[in-house]
């Protein structure tokens, strides 16, 4: 007998034992804590929660789920990293378990939710995409994307004025979304253009034609606008080209994605110092001095680990806050803040204010918001929730967020092969792993900034035609079997 050893789970395994031997390193060393036994039960949590590779929706969500609730907390301990706000609080790392368990709680939540909402809701329509329409409105969209982009480096002065606009951390940028969905999207749209393309002609399907594609699109992302400063927009976009490619032509080989994925970190952690500090010092780190560069900024790999892939403990400390009365919750005006969103300032200036304001003034102090300071912190589903509702919320945030997933999950499935909505999956799996890490304004933000046009590619571009009864129910038995 030959044994068969499925990749993804022997790297799902190989992450748990690892995360298990740092913990039985740390308590030898004399360095235990109780949020251990947390993070230990969140990983066998989440390795419980359902994933098919590049094809599945919750691919992303799994691997940074791991993070989020096992790794990053018992790194905070094993690691003895600094805390980000000053003086701690007596009995930190107890504050950190409590938030683990609160955790714990909620993942439960989410695998229940998420299992009994899954399949609720399929495809009742079957889409075709039309090559015909497809070609024209795809060549109409690229070339509106490249006048937009064009008109956004002319109004800065060229690209110097605008690297040097976001260089300055002024607010040049302000009130311009609509323009940057349009103007950045080319990228996508040359992937999707490919992708519809190599399925008919077999010689784009070569690895080395998708090597050369995944060059010039990484290239595209930072002419179009991946120099404004945000490692998700180059890195979220990249796994979605993949995604696609995947699904709509062919199967990625994994040595391309490992690779991919070993530049990927490394990319996160240097493009971090222009984030930080601009191009001199993303220079001097890449010509070698990554220490001075991370003295200089306070970037160094504790940075990357705790506070720009975590949000472990600006949950925790923002539970301190919150149990000690340093703030007022929310009541749900950060999501107001969100949905307000929708409407431009410009038709209203005085709209709500989105999870700033109040963040700041739990992590600070009323007073310090109203001097208009803004904390420009992430703090994830968890965190905002907490920052609304406390503990409750946090728990029912992480209910719905199930169902959301699991309604999600089952329609995708539910798509037949050449269903070009099936092309959003990989973008529907940044989303729902972002929900992890990110609030509602920035979830808002991504899908109308990295969606807008190829969605409206899709609609112009699709025939619609009903699916049969016979069909629908033929695809509920197959999936619940």
């Amino acid at each position: 007998m030959r044994l068969r050893i499925d990749r993804g789970r022997a790297i799902y395994f190989a992450i748990a034992i690892t995360v298990l031997l740092a913990m039985a390193i740390s308590s030898a060393i004399g360095r235990s804590s109780t949020v251990f036994l947390p993070a230990a039960i969140s990983l066998i949590l989440v390795l419980l929660i359902p994933s098919n590779g590049l094809h599945d929706i919750t691919v992303l969500l799994k691997l940074v789920a791991i993070h989020l609730f096992a790794i990053s907390p018992v790194y905070i301990v094993v690691a003895n990293v600094d805390f980000s706000f000053g003086h701690p609080p007596s009995d930190w790392y107890g504050w950190l378990t409590r938030m683990a368990w609160v955790n714990v709680a909620a993942l439960g939540l989410f695998l229940t939710a998420m299992r009994l909402s899954e399949g609720r809701i399929v495809a009742k329509q079957t889409w075709v995409l039309d090559t015909r329409r497809f070609r024209y409105t795809l060549l109409a969209l690229l070339g509106l994307s490249g006048v937009a982009q064009i008109m956004v480096y002319r109004s800065f002065g060229g690209l110097s004025g605008f690297v040097e606009s976001y260089e300055a951390r002024s607010d040049a940028f302000q009130g311009m979304g609509l323009i940057f969905a349009v103007s950045e999207s080319f990228p996508i749209l040359v992937v999707m253009g490919y992708a519809v393309a190599a399925k008919r002609v077999k010689f784009l399907r070569n690895t080395w034609m998708l090597l050369a594609l995944i060059a010039v699109f990484v290239l595209l992302k930072f002419a179009f606008g991946g120099l404004r400063g945000s490692r998700g927009n180059i890195i979220w976009a990249t796994f979605w080209a993949f995604g696609m490619i995947e699904i709509w032509v062919r199967r990625v080989p994994r040595a391309i994605l490992a690779g991919f994925g070993a530049i990927g970190i490394l990319f996160v952690f240097v493009y971090g110092f222009y984030k930080a500090a601009g191009r001199e010092v993303a220079l001097e780190a890449m010509t070698g001095d990554l220490g001075e560069a991370a003295m200089r900024t306070g970037r160094g790999i504790d940075h990357v680990i705790v506070n720009d892939l975590s949000r472990a403990e600006i949950q925790a400390y923002l539970l301190y806050r919150m149990e000690n009365s340093f703030g007022n919750y929310a009541n749900g005006r950060t999501y107001v803040g969100t949905l307000a969103l929708v409407i431009p300032r410009w038709l209203w200036p005085d709209r709500p204010e989105s999870k700033r304001k109040y963040a700041t003034e739990i992590l600070y102090s009323p007073e310090v918001a109203a001097g208009g300071f803004r904390s420009s912190r992430a703090y994830g589903l968890g965190g905002e929730a907490l920052i609304n509702f406390g503990i409750p919320g946090v728990l029912l945030a992480y209910a719905v967020f199930g169902c959301l997933v699991g309604l999600a999950r089952g329609f995708s499935r539910s798509l037949g092969a050449g269903d070009p909505r099936l092309l959003f999956v990989p973008l529907g799996a940044c989303w729902f792993a972002l929900a992890l890490m990110n609030d509602s304004d920035n979830l808002f933000f991504f899908m109308v900034k990295h969606g807008l046009v190829p969605l409206l590619l899709i609609l112009v571009s699709s025939r619609r035609t009903t699916q049969s009864l016979r069909s629908r129910y033929q695809w509920a038995n197959g999936s619940a079997g």
